[in-house]
């Protein structure tokens, strides 16, 4: 998907039934890439999720079901000491967790791009 070899619908597809919940537990469903070669995410990458989102490609709930495959996997990786890297890792911190941190609504994602593009963050510091 972030390559471009797979499109947004395949990407939807492999997302559904990736969580199941039973008696309040979520369920996680990944299968982690076989790879010698690691994958380093970058913000363009979350920016094509966002864009995604705000086209309404992807549901806003599979960024959650996203963030946690991509901080569980062990071939996703990035640089939280680059400015880049600390912006990926913020935003999928903030999408994995957002009963902690920010609910993932539309307003927010557009928050989230503009911070992805720039580098500045316009998340209010109260968190809900």
């Amino acid at each position: 998907y972030f390559e471009g070899t797979v499109t947004v619908d395949i990407l939807c597809d492999d997302l559904t039934g990736a969580v199941e919940i039973r008696n309040t537990i979520s369920h996680h469903k990944i299968i982690d890439n076989k790879s010698d070669v690691d994958f380093i995410l970058k913000s363009n990458h979350l920016v094509k999720l966002c864009n995604d989102v705000l086209n309404k490609r992807i549901k806003l709930s599979d960024l959650n079901v996203i963030a946690f495959a991509l901080e569980a996997s062990d071939y996703f990786v990035w640089d939280p000491e680059s400015s880049d890297g600390k912006r990926v890792s913020e935003v999928v911190f903030h999408w994995d967790c957002p009963a902690i941190n920010y609910p993932i609504t539309i307003e927010n994602v557009k928050l989230w791009l503009h911070y992805l593009n720039t580098g500045e963050s316009k998340l209010s510091n109260s968190h809900p």
